[in-house]
């Protein structure tokens, strides 16, 4: 996707995410590993382009709150969830260079 469609997809991804933590991993076993990683990567170009200070470290604090949220779910699901947050910080880091 160029930046325009990630800057239009972004910033719903990452409310979705947000505010349906719980229920997006859930559903997401049942999705291709390639959706899901554009989601965390439309959500990492989102962070990076609204950051005014930190994307890094902004990046970082989202990525500890999806997973403190989702704390209780099963192994597999969390393994879901630690790959899609590096691919938050990934895509951060390889669009602050």
């Amino acid at each position: 996707a160029d930046g325009a469609l990630a800057e239009a997809v972004g910033l719903p991804a990452k409310k979705y995410i947000e505010t349906h933590t719980i229920e997006f991993f859930d559903l997401s076993t049942n999705v291709p590993d390639e959706i899901i990683s554009r989601w965390a990567s439309y959500i990492g170009t989102e962070i990076f382009l609204s950051s005014l200070m930190d994307p890094i470290g902004e990046g970082k604090a989202f990525t500890r709150k999806i997973a403190l949220i989702c704390s209780e779910l099963p192994d597999n699901v969390k393994k879901r969830i630690n790959e899609f947050n590096e691919i938050i910080i990934k895509t951060i880091e390889e669009d602050n260079q």
